[in-house]
C-alpha cells in the first residue's frame, strides 16, 4: 500500500534526520539549570533581607534566568543547523553559523551589539571547529576521517 502524502515526513527544522529543536532546549535548559544553582549558591548572601526566603527568591530567580538563556542558546542553535543542514549538508561552515545565531542571542537579549558580535564570533567558531575536527569523541573523529 501507498502511503497518502500527508503520512509521510516532511523535513523541517525540528529535525527529521538531526537532533530535535525541543530535545537541545531541554538539554539546554538543564545545564542552565545546574550552572544557575551553582551562581546562585555561590552569590547566596542576601544584601538587603537576612531572611532565608531572599536568599532562595534569589537562587531560583537566577536559576530561572541561566535556564531559560542556554535553553534559547540551545533552541536557536539547534534551529539553525537543522535548516542549514536540510539545504547545505552537514558541514562545519553550517555549524559555525548556527553557533553565530545562537552566540548572537544572548547580546541581543541584553541588546549589546558588542556582546551580540561577540557571541557570534566566539560560539561560531567554537562549534565550526568542532565540527572540523570531529567533535569530543574519539569515534566521531574517525568516523569523520573514513566519511
Amino acid at each position: 500500500e501507498q502511503l497518502s502524502a500527508a503520512s509521510q515526513p516532511q523535513a523541517s527544522i525540528m529535525g527529521e534526520h538531526q537532533p530535535s529543536v525541543v530535545e537541545a532546549a531541554v538539554t539546554g535548559a538543564g545545564v542552565g539549570a545546574i550552572i544557575g544553582a551553582a551562581q546562585g549558591a555561590w552569590q547566596a548572601k542576601p544584601t538587603h533581607s537576612p531572611s532565608t526566603a531572599a536568599v532562595l527568591a534569589g537562587s531560583v530567580r537566577t536559576i530561572g534566568i541561566q535556564a531559560g538563556t542556554l535553553g534559547g542558546v540551545a533552541a536557536v542553535y539547534q534551529m539553525t543547523e537543522n535548516a542549514l543542514t536540510d539545504h547545505h549538508g552537514s558541514n562545519p561552515k553550517t555549524s559555525a553559523m548556527a553557533g553565530c545565531a545562537a552566540g548572537s542571542l544572548v547580546g541581543i537579549a541584553g541588546k549589546s551589539a558588542v556582546s551580540a558580535l561577540a557571541g557570534c564570533a566566539m560560539l561560531g567558531t567554537f562549534a565550526g571547529a568542532l565540527k572540523a575536527f570531529g567533535g569530543f569523541t574519539p569515534e566521531k573523529r574517525v568516523q569523520s576521517r573514513h566519511e
